[in-house]
């Protein structure tokens, strides 16, 4: 079974950056305690501030970069 979050980038719209990473950080724990598979869909030019992301990229095992 896997989560996807598609877009991460939306959730800032209706949430603060400290609260989506207190999510983002609630279901990446919950996937690994429960040994499941997610994916999160961000644009990373559209989040703001930067930490954010950063704080994001601490949370996952790997990061996949996609031009174009």
């Amino acid at each position: 079974m896997w989560v996807i979050l598609d877009s991460v980038n939306s959730m800032l719209i209706y949430v603060s950056s400290v609260n989506l990473t207190k999510f983002i950080h609630f279901i990446t724990s919950k996937l690994r305690i429960l040994d499941m598979s997610g994916v999160l869909l961000a644009v990373e030019n559209g989040i703001d501030p930067p930490s954010t992301l950063s704080q994001l990229e601490g949370f996952v095992d790997g990061i996949i970069k996609s031009e174009g």
